[in-house]
């Protein structure tokens, strides 16, 4: 495998927690305008693409194996809970 084509592999699997942690917040800020205002979306986005992250890596890591829908799952569910407590559980200043 040729650098160029591990970088896309890289990009490729980084491309799913992304996706799903911005489709999630944009939901999140249209659905619950009223319950979200004072949270920047930005902010919102980057816990939940961190945890995204993280439970897509772990679950790459754990099964050796990019993309199962085991990892998949974890991934859309990390991302359900940091947004709840970041939106709904964290106390805004």
């Amino acid at each position: 495998m040729d650098p160029a084509n591990a970088a896309w592999h890289v990009l490729n699997a980084l491309a799913l927690p992304l996706g799903v942690s911005a489709l999630s917040v944009l939901a999140v800020k249209l659905l619950w305008r009223g319950q979200t205002q004072g949270i920047r979306a930005l902010s919102l986005w980057l816990w939940a693409y961190l945890a995204a992250l993280l439970a897509y890596v772990g679950a790459w890591a754990y099964n050796g194996v990019e993309g199962s829908m085991w990892g998949n799952a974890l991934t859309v569910t990390a991302t359900a809970l940091a947004i709840w407590l970041r939106a709904f559980l964290w106390p805004r200043n």
